[in-house]
């Protein structure tokens, strides 16, 4: 069952499951649905289809899609690092988490420090709000059930309201940014990335780094060049957008 979904191409629905394993519908339902909750596979329930999860990634590298999306971000992932000089990562959507699948680390000693394998919430990091605020506004509730939201690091409260507000943001401007929001004094800037055979992103990427370089205004500013960068790569829409943006207290 597990492997079924990891050889696949592109995620892949419950019927083509069943059929491939030779089980009927209601026994691979119940046999994925364990995988789910073990964090082997992850279910996107507006599609609804399957794929591999964060230990699958984790562990093996994810499917040869995910593989094939990381051979052609690498690029700009390099290029980002060089123009930002801070740690810039690709977080790929495993619902209802993002796990880092490739990373450029910072050249500076004091530098956001990331792994292959790293998870990260929807709900409680850029990274996420980068992801969720494209997809469908009906998922937010259910996903909190699953990830509730936590105060920032900073100690600032987090509310549904305040996710909603900063939702609405990224999706006007296309990109999110958080400052001391999961660690304390590191901030990031992230954007999605979209391919033609998904209408929600298939990944995020984020250009993080501590707030003595990487502040507020900084990553507004740097802000155009990674929408520019997403774009020019084919992982569009993105548009540039006005470098005096903000989301939230950011």
């Amino acid at each position: 069952m597990l492997t079924t979904v990891i050889d696949s191409d592109e995620p892949i629905p419950l019927a083509t499951v069943a059929k491939r394993t030779g089980l009927n519908r209601a026994t691979a339902y119940r046999m994925l649905t364990t995988l789910v909750e073990a964090g082997y596979l992850s279910f996107d329930p507006d599609q609804p289809v399957y794929s591999p999860g964060p230990l699958t990634v984790r562990h093996l590298g994810g499917s040869r899609l995910e593989s094939a999306l990381r051979h052609r971000v690498l690029p700009l992932l390099n290029d980002l690092a060089e123009q930002s000089q801070e740690t810039v990562s690709l977080m790929m959507a495993t619902w209802p988490d993002l796990v880092c699948g490739a990373v450029v680390l910072s050249p500076h000693p004091v530098r956001r420090h990331r792994s292959v394998g790293d998870v990260s919430d929807m709900t409680n990091s850029g990274t996420g709000r980068a992801y969720l605020a494209f997809a469908p506004a009906a998922d937010v509730d259910p996903l909190l059930t699953v990830r509730p939201l936590r105060p920032f690091a900073s100690g600032t409260e987090y509310t549904r309201d305040m996710l909603l507000d900063r939702l609405a943001d990224v999706r006007e401007r296309g990109y999110a940014t958080a400052v001391s929001e999961t660690v304390e004094g590191m901030n990031g800037l992230v954007a999605p990335l979209f391919t033609q055979l998904n209408s929600r992103p298939v990944a995020v990427i984020s250009v993080s780094g501590p707030d003595t370089r990487w502040s507020a205004a900084a990553m507004h500013s740097f802000a155009p060049v990674l929408l520019k960068g997403v774009a020019d790569a084919g992982f569009g829409p993105a548009e540039p957008a006005s470098p005096t943006a903000g989301e939230g207290n950011s």
